[in-house]
């Protein structure tokens, strides 16, 4: 199983070749309700807005998206945590 992220998302809905050819034998898309949250947040920016949208949502509807629970938001939390003391923070809704 693969969890996506925006970014491949992106690549994957451009026809990226090479992402699209390592997505080739996924059977199941997941995703995060954050990850829906910046894809809907980048289509409201869009000069595409409209299209962007109905892209996403088509999109959607073939993802099972997984929500944020309390267990999800503890290792956030300790993750986030590992990070800053390293000094290699990464952006929060990449955590």
């Amino acid at each position: 199983m693969y969890l996506f992220d925006t970014n491949i998302i992106i690549k994957i809905l451009n026809n990226q070749k090479e992402i699209v050819f390592f997505c080739r034998d996924v059977e199941e898309l997941h995703i995060t309700s954050v990850t829906v949250g910046e894809m809907l947040y980048g289509a409201e920016n869009s000069s595409k807005k409209i299209v962007n949208i109905k892209q996403y949502t088509d999109f959607f509807s073939a993802c099972t998206i997984h929500n944020i629970d309390v267990s999800i938001a503890k290792e956030y939390a300790v993750l986030r945590k590992i990070l800053k003391d390293k000094g290699k923070p990464i952006p929060e809704n990449d955590i």
